[in-house]
This record gives structure tokens, sequence and C-alpha cells, in this order.
């Protein structure tokens, strides 16, 4: 037998921290020593994951499958060459392929 599994879950609360380090622009008058652009801040997101498993035997199962992660800050601080500003959104999407051996006891 197979079966398709989705796993959804909100994330109501998640805190990004970002550094930037650009290694050709370190002097004092430029972006100074890396890293040397930063940015934090707090929001929310989502996970979703889509897998495809196959019982090969009686309490063993394999899959395949998708994940993928959506998180979004709108609050938060963002600096860079010694200004610090507000962060007004700062998005990050990941995806990748899940491989899984599950046992059931």
């Amino acid at each position: 037998p197979t079966r398709i599994l989705l796993d959804a879950a909100f994330v109501p609360f998640a805190h990004v921290r970002d550094e930037d380090s650009h290694w050709l622009r370190q002097a004092r008058n430029d972006l100074g020593p890396a890293p040397n652009i930063h940015s934090n801040g707090d929001g929310y997101g989502f996970q979703l994951d889509l897998e495809l498993r196959h019982l090969v035997q009686r309490d063993w199962e394999v899959g395949a499958g998708l994940r993928y992660w959506w998180l979004r800050a709108r609050d938060g601080e963002h600096s860079q060459a010694g200004f610090d500003l507000q962060l007004l959104e700062l998005e990050s999407q990941r995806f990748g392929l899940l491989l899984g051996l599950a046992h059931r006891w």
C-alpha cells in the first residue's frame, strides 16, 4: 500500500537575523568590517510537507516528498554603512526534498 501525507503548520512567531558580508568593501569610509549589513526582526510564517510513503515490509515504510517554508518579518531593524533603519520587510522561502524511513511500533 502507498499513501500520501500532507502536513501543514502555521508559525505564529518567528525571529529573523540576517548578516551579509561584502568582503571587498570593509574600509571605514565604506561598509565597515564584515559582516557589514545586519537585519533582524519578528514575524510569522508557515510550513508545508508533502510526502509519498510506501509500505515495504509489515512495519516499515519508505518515503519521498517536498518541504516548503515561508517566513516574513515586518517589524525590525536594518543597519548598513553606519545607518540604522527600520526593517520594512524581510521574506525567506526555503524548499527541498524529503527522504524518509519509518518504523511503526
